[in-house]
């Protein structure tokens, strides 16, 4: 067998998508760590706000009340209420290819009903920066395992 057909066999046998996902895994912490930061000043993964409160006197004390706590958010929603929700971040495997981020916390069905599930993924930009550091690693890795 000559080098280039060993190369071949050998580039077959890596598995790209198994390298990825070991490495969103082993990235988790950083991932999630993106998700809290947006949340603390209130910013939408959408672009913008995740919500407003209401203009009525209870939301509106309800308003003063969380800017009181984090005035980051502009007093714009900001889910870090107790911060258990963004304390129960995690990621698993949804399909094949895909992860999810969700919390094990109990508020996380209400919140993601009320602002959506999308809120607990990444920005476009976030994702866009974190898929190409991970290609990166990952074709770096499998050309590393290919030429031992």
């Amino acid at each position: 067998m000559d080098y280039i057909e060993k190369i071949s066999v050998k580039a077959k046998q890596q598995n790209a998508s198994q390298i990825i996902g070991n490495l969103i895994v082993l990235n988790a912490p950083n991932i999630i760590q993106s998700v809290r930061k947006r949340w603390l000043i209130g910013e939408s993964v959408l672009g913008g706000v995740i919500g407003e409160y209401s203009s009525s006197p209870l939301g509106q004390e309800y308003k003063a009340y969380k800017i009181s706590l984090n005035p980051s958010a502009n007093g714009t929603v900001d889910l870090t209420l107790t911060g258990a929700l963004g304390a129960g971040l995690a990621i698993k495997k949804a399909t094949q290819n895909d992860y999810k981020i969700f919390s094990v916390d109990r508020k996380y069905n209400m919140i993601g009903a009320k602002y959506g599930f999308e809120e607990f993924g990444l920005t476009d930009l976030e994702w866009h920066e974190m898929s190409q550091e991970l290609l990166t690693f990952a074709l770096e890795s499998t050309i590393k395992k290919i030429y031992e």
